[in-house]
């Protein structure tokens, strides 16, 4: 089972504990990041631009913000350095954008907004799609309409990195000092001492980022440790003479049985030796089976560059996710997550590369820092982010109310996602090559645009299909999905508001909504996630159509309470927008409701079935 601490920087500057770090992360709009938005005289016309096309960049920008917001959380649980040096790039895109907006308003200098594609990282690509693309063309100054606005949001955003920045380099300040202290640090020094009592003297250790991959060697190399190395998609580091221009000669001095003695073809050494073949040349197996101390001493005597790396030998890697797959470190018998990945399955297949077949060790041991006190409260986290910073769940958990009846509904609904809670949790008690996971987790999965993806492939081979295709048109199929195999028999339905007038054409649905309950079955499931249902969904999308007798023969019964499903749906899901909409107004800064807002219907008169159009279930 493996070693877990939990460690990390909660404080630093003004900010004293981690919901204040948290806010202040939230608070931000960072609109360099989302011009689009201003390319409009009003907000109003910038939103209701985006509501008319799901695939615009309002939208696109919008989730590069919050997926930026979370960023900045788990840099910090990787490291302070990590997050400082992140705030810091921010910040300045954030005064140089600025400085374009203030140049152009003196002297109509009509400067090009930098893409944002352009400030996301390789080791931050799973945030976002491989195919994702979150801005079509440039934007220069003269296209935005609403400069006044764009020009207040970067003031806001620019004096709110200011101040999360000089918080950051306070912490640094004092902990060069010695004032402050990691901490998080600390104990990964004492793991590292002990180590270096014990015979196997190797150790991998992994982080999320090329930062915090720096970061530690640097401090370690100032503490006296030697025999190290670092390496990124950006950088080699060692504290020998290895070549910096791969990778190569690093590892194949951390693990030379691994590397070289085991993934080498040694045959001419051995000829060059003039070895007894009869006495280690296997005949049936067709290969050499040479000792690997003789194997030592024969490097020494006849190949002077790969003695230089077995003596200029490493016994600390430090690596990034670069090195998580395909390598071979069974040299090690300990590994080392510095921070948690996105992706738990990315843990798994980090502590691979010393659980494999061929290893010398009889024992290997896994040590995993966690950002929070207790597992609970990482979880706990975890969720607030999933939940407000993606804005897919109605009602986050810190505004339902928790009793026996909530708590059942979420034990009960087969498409409540547990599967990453699940992972994470045997990361802390499990053997790791134990844990078997039929599907990997990444924040990629709280964007749409797998099944964005999907959509246009249909849609583009049969737009007028498409088109022609009246409400009301539903299918049906048996669940076969693994990921769901208790899905009780439901219905899945797609409603529009406002419902569309008769006779016309060209009506928009304002709002959509996407309704997954159980027929029979009480209570109701409890209001989802959309990618749950989506990803239901997906996972049958080839299966064969099959539609229930009860519907082809119009069993009144049976259909009627279909429309009651929706009703009771309908009836439910007021309170749950109403806490949705009083979270959204208490996050403005003028708490007072526009006018537009306060002429509109009750929920209550709203959430009725004869004002919305069934269009597809």
């Amino acid at each position: 089972a493996p070693e877990n601490v939990y460690q990390g920087v909660d404080h630093f500057g003004s900010f004293t504990t981690t919901d204040e770090i948290y806010k202040a992360f939230d608070h931000l709009a960072l609109t360099a990041y989302q011009p689009s938005m201003y390319l409009h005289e009003t907000p109003k016309a910038a939103r209701k631009e985006a509501a008319s096309d799901w695939d615009d960049d309002i939208n696109r920008e919008r989730f590069l913000v919050k997926m930026m917001s979370i960023l900045f959380l788990k840099r910090l649980e990787s490291s302070w350095y990590s997050c400082m040096t992140t705030i810091k790039k921010v910040l300045d895109i954030h005064e140089q954008t600025l400085k374009l907006v203030l140049d152009y308003e003196e002297s109509k200098a009509n400067g090009t907004l930098p893409n944002p594609d352009d400030d996301i990282n390789d080791e931050d690509d799973d945030i976002i799609d491989d195919h994702f693309s979150l801005r079509k063309g440039e934007i220069k100054l003269s296209d935005i309409k609403n400069l006044g606005g764009f020009k207040r949001g970067l003031q806001h955003d620019v004096n709110q990195l200011r101040k999360i920045y000089k918080g950051l380099q306070d912490f640094e300040e004092k902990y060069r000092s010695q004032h402050e202290t990691d901490l998080k640090l600390d104990e990964l020094i004492r793991i590292l001492n002990e180590k270096k009592a014990k015979k196997n003297k190797k150790v991998v250790i992994f982080t999320a980022y090329a930062d915090t991959a720096k970061f530690i060697f640097d401090e370690l190399k100032s503490r006296g440790f030697d025999r190290m190395a670092a390496v990124s998609g950006q950088m080699i580091q060692t504290t020998g003479s290895h070549s910096k221009s791969n990778f190569t000669e690093v590892l194949q001095s951390f693990a030379p049985f691994s590397k070289m003695y085991n993934e080498l073809d040694w045959s001419t050494l051995y000829d060059d030796a003039k070895l007894d073949r009869e006495q280690y040349f296997n005949d049936e197996k067709r290969r050499w089976q040479v000792p690997y101390d003789l194997w030592c001493d024969l490097i020494h005597q006849h190949r002077p560059h790969y003695a230089g790396l077995l003596d200029d030998g490493i016994d600390i890697l430090i690596a990034t996710d670069c090195l998580s797959e395909g390598q071979n470190f069974q040299d090690a018998d300990l590994q080392i997550n510095y921070d948690i990945h996105w992706n738990p399955v990315r843990l798994i297949q980090r502590f691979g590369r010393i659980d494999r077949i061929g290893s010398p060790n009889k024992t290997i041991k896994c040590v995993n820092f966690w950002p929070a006190k207790s597992f609970e409260d990482y979880l706990a986290l975890e969720a607030r982010i999933q939940n407000r910073m993606t804005i897919m769940n109605l009602v986050g958990t810190e505004t339902q109310i928790v009793n026996d009846k909530y708590l059942q509904m979420v034990a009960d609904n087969p498409l409540q996602d547990k599967n990453a809670d699940r992972l994470l949790q045997e990361l802390t008690k499990n053997s790791i090559s134990d844990i078997e996971s039929p599907q990997t987790l990444s924040l990629k999965d709280f964007s749409f645009e797998t099944y964005r993806q999907d959509l246009v492939e249909y849609y583009e081979r049969q737009q007028d299909f498409y088109r022609r295709m009246p409400n009301g048109v539903f299918s049906g199929f048996q669940n076969g999905s693994e990921g769901f195999p208790d899905m009780p028999e439901s219905l899945v339905a797609l409603v529009g508001y406002p419902k569309k007038p008769e006779g016309k054409k060209d009506h928009q649905y304002t709002e959509l909504y996407l309704v997954c309950q159980p027929v029979d079955a009480d209570p109701m499931f409890q209001e989802v996630n959309k990618a749950d249902v989506l990803e239901f969904l997906r996972q049958n999308k080839k299966a064969d159509r099959f539609v229930p007798d009860w519907i082809t023969d119009n069993d009144t019964e049976r259909v009627n309470r279909l429309s009651a499903v929706l009703k009771d749906w309908m009836d439910s899901h007021v309170p749950q927008q109403a806490i949705r909409n009083i979270r959204d107004l208490l996050g403005r800064r003028n708490i007072a409701a526009p006018a537009a807002d306060r002429n509109r219907p009750l929920l209550e008169e709203k959430f009725k079935l004869q004002n919305f159009d069934l269009i597809v279930w």
